[in-house]
């Protein structure tokens, strides 16, 4: 069977330019589905990880859920039970008994919405403790940016000087396009330039530098505040905790307490 020979390329340039134009596409399409792979793996293992949390803390919890259902119910039958033999014996003083079970429970919900309300108070005193520093970081910033303006004029004249040198070269060669760009360039740049007498510098610095001290006073009375308030909320804490740590004894205490 004869075979014919593919026919030779009569332009090996434009070929040569058409294959590494292909093979460059091909490149790119290769890269962005690795990204697109890499990307879609990223994902699966974060889903992975995900369920694998879920997994892990149902572990066994179909047989402990069905235990401590039927504990769960074991107890409140206890319970009623319990109740009811001691209403049986207690009677009229049942009512007496119940008005000091939830006088107990009252104080000890006072005390949760006390902690609640300073943990709030606490966390409105750290923001604001936070707002006052970065306001005592800018008035800073500013007063040390005051105080270094001079040579930051100096400079921007330089750069003025340094445009007007370059605009004199172009001027003796007749490059008069580049003379007008750069005369624009430097009028532009010029603008911007203010240099404040010594009097009005110095007024400046002075607001600036107590506006920052200010600032600064403010922060560290805030910070105070913030800690003051932390300190609140720990207390409070405490003794919550051990008003529930105490809560069965306490309780049984008052019960038994007569009453005046």
């Amino acid at each position: 069977m004869d075979t014919k020979a593919a026919p030779r390329s009569t332009n090996p340039e434009a070929e040569l330019a058409e294959q590494q134009k292909a093979l460059k596409e091909t490149q790119d399409a290769i890269a962005k589905l690795t990204r697109s792979a890499s990307g879609t793996e990223a994902t699966i293992a974060a889903l992975q990880a995900k369920i694998a949390s879920v997994q892990q803390a149902l572990a066994g919890y179909d047989t402990r859920s069905k235990a401590m259902t039927k504990q769960l119910n074991e107890y409140q039958d206890k319970i009623s039970q319990k109740t009811r033999i001691a209403e049986t014996v207690l009677k009229d003083d049942k009512d007496k008994l119940d008005r000091k079970i939830q006088q107990f429970q009252d104080g000890l919900d006072a005390q949760l919405a006390t902690l609640e309300t300073a943990c709030a108070e606490a966390g409105e005193a750290a923001a604001a403790a936070a707002e006052a520093n970065a306001q005592a970081t800018q008035k800073q910033f500013e007063f040390e940016a005051k105080k270094k303006s001079a040579g930051d004029v100096q400079a921007l004249l330089d750069g003025v000087a340094s445009l007007l040198d370059q605009a004199n070269k172009a001027e003796t060669q007749g490059e008069y396009v580049t003379l007008y760009g750069l005369a624009k360039i430097a009028r532009t740049l010029i603008d911007t330039i203010k240099v404040d007498d010594t009097d009005t510098l110095t007024q400046a610095l002075r607001t600036l530098q107590d506006d920052a001290e200010a600032a600064r006073d403010n922060a560290t009375g805030l910070r105070q505040d913030a800690m003051s308030a932390a300190a609140h909320v720990a207390a409070e804490k405490a003794a919550y905790e051990a008003a529930q740590a105490g809560r069965t004894a306490n309780l049984l205490k008052a019960l038994n307490t007569p009453e005046p």
